[in-house]
Formats: structure tokens, sequence, C-alpha cells
């Protein structure tokens, strides 16, 4: 279903610090001590923790505002990478949304789980609209629980702010390089990414957490399950990101009719699997197709 949530982190939690540095992955990509570091020192400007937990249990790492090149080379019909920027650290849930995190929110399951069943199982089967709901829902909870800064929300994340999450400061094709074998996501090991070494085919989803997670503490941002995104997605590459930078707003996005002319466009899903089809995605690859999971939500808000 769905993964992560976004906290744009509030002026009144930051200290009277100089603002730490910002990632520059358009000048060199990060070590994972590199991005850590700079992850901590924004979590401690805010005053948080690198990760925090929301009313219901839900673990969300701090993502460190910074510019990357979006997308990558060798798609036909792309003009190649967008330099984008993110210019508030905000949140994302480390892990996919769960059965059991669905079900705090929205009430038992609509349709009983063929493909992993369990409260630390990712859940799947949900459409656009209610992954909205999901969100709004949420946003409610931790009102009520006093989580939530005034005028904060949560919302699905762009393709953007997934990608730059997904990437923790690397610029190969995934996180762990650019091979990707099943012993490192839930994918067909049969058919592994760049050469990488065969591997098993579960042909289920997996628990969330069971693969290794990149340096920011995201987990299974590869293979498991599609992922629904905020924006929406065209085959004109460049229009897609001047959309997902210009129209955050859910109701907002791609709706520019004299821009949408000769596109087909829609919702955005970043790459993953199907279960009957069981592939690799890299950061940088969104398709489009039936989505079995929302696996992201975002808190967002604003720094004044």
């Amino acid at each position: 279903m769905f993964a992560a949530a976004i906290l744009v982190a509030a002026a009144i939690h930051a200290d009277d610090s100089v603002e730490p540095e910002r990632v520059l992955m358009t000048e060199h990509a990060l070590s994972t001590e590199e991005a850590q570091t700079v992850q901590k020192a924004w979590a401690d400007h805010i005053g948080v923790e690198a990760v925090v937990e929301n009313s219901i249990g839900m673990q969300l790492s701090v993502i460190p505002p910074g510019t990357f090149p979006m997308g990558k080379e060798d798609h036909k019909g792309e003009d190649g990478p967008q330099e984008v920027t993110h210019t508030q650290p905000y949140f994302i849930g480390r892990y996919e949304v769960t059965q059991g995190e669905w079900e705090r929110v929205m009430g038992p399951l609509r349709k009983q789980p063929t493909a992993g069943a369990g409260d630390r199982f990712p859940v799947y089967g949900i459409n656009y609209p209610e992954a909205a709901e999901f969100c709004r829902k949420l946003t409610g909870l931790d009102r009520e629980a006093g989580k939530l800064p005034v005028g904060y929300q949560y919302r699905l994340p762009t393709s953007a702010e997934r990608e730059y999450a997904c990437r923790a400061g690397t610029l190969t094709a995934t996180y762990f390089g650019d091979s990707l074998s099943s012993s490192q996501a839930n994918f067909d090991g049969s058919i592994p990414l760049n050469g990488a070494e065969k591997g098993p085919n579960l042909g289920r989803t997996a628990e969330v957490g069971s693969y290794p997670g990149n340096a920011w503490g995201l987990h299974d941002t590869y293979g498991n399950l599609y992922e629904w995104c905020l924006d929406w997605f065209t085959r004109e590459r460049r229009a897609a990101l001047i959309r997902c930078i210009s129209c955050p707003d859910q109701n907002a996005a791609g709706r520019n009719e004299s821009a949408m002319a000769d596109v087909t466009a829609m919702r955005a899903v970043t790459a993953g699997r199907r279960i009957a089809s069981l592939n690799p995605r890299r950061c940088a690859v969104p398709k489009s197709g039936s989505v079995l999971f929302l696996q992201n939500c975002i808190l967002m808000g604003s720094i004044n």
C-alpha cells in the first residue's frame, strides 16, 4: 500500500545554531557516514531524534534538505536527469505502511490478504482515494494526540521527495550500487539487476524491514510492492518534474490543461513489483500500472 510520511520541520522546534549544510548531490555522492552525519545534524537543528514515532507507532526518518539529479540517463524520450531542490527537511516513514497500521486508522481490511498477511506485512490492494483517506484520518489522529503542529497534515510524497529519500545521497542505480539481487530486496531473483547474483523468489510480500535499509533508515525502497505518489506521471519527463515542483497540492497536481494537451497523464507510481512478476526497481524509474499497495504518506508543514 504505502510506506512513507513526510513532516516538514516547524521553526518552533529549531535551535538557534547556524543552519547545517544542505546535501548537494549535484556535486558528489555521499558516503553512508556522510549521509548519516548530515541527517543527525539536521535532526539536532530542528530539535528531534533522527527517527521519531507518531501516534500509531509509525516510525519516521528525518530527511535533510538538498539538491539532487532526478531521473536517469538511459530512458528514451527523456531529457536526462533534472536538478531538483528540497528546501526544507522532512520526515518520511521508515517502512511500508503495514496491515496493522492500516487497521488502526481505517478499520478492518476490505479484502483478505493473499500474498502475505499479518500486522508486520505491508498493506496492499489499496486505491488512490483510500490512500488519501488514510493520510487524512492519520492527520486527525495525530492532532487529537497532540503530535502535530498547527497547519501540518499527512499526505502522499511527490516522486521527487520519494526518490531523494530513497537515494540517501547516492548516485548509483540503487542505494546498494548499480546492481541489485533478491538478497537485498524482495523481487524475482531469477532476473537480478545489472548482473547481480541470482537469488530466491518469495512469490509474495515480505514483512517490512526484512531487507537492509539505506543510510537514512528507509527499508524496502526497492521491490516488495508498488507505491502511490502524490504527483502525476506523464510521458514528458520534464513536464512531470515541473508539476512535481510547482503543484504539491494533491488537487492541483497535473491539472494544467494546456500543458496536458498531447500528454497522457496518470498518478505516479514508483516502480516496484507486481505479485505475478517480481522485478527490482531503481530509485529513478517511475512506472504506471496497477497499484498493489500505498507505501507513502507525508506529514507536511512549513518553516517560517
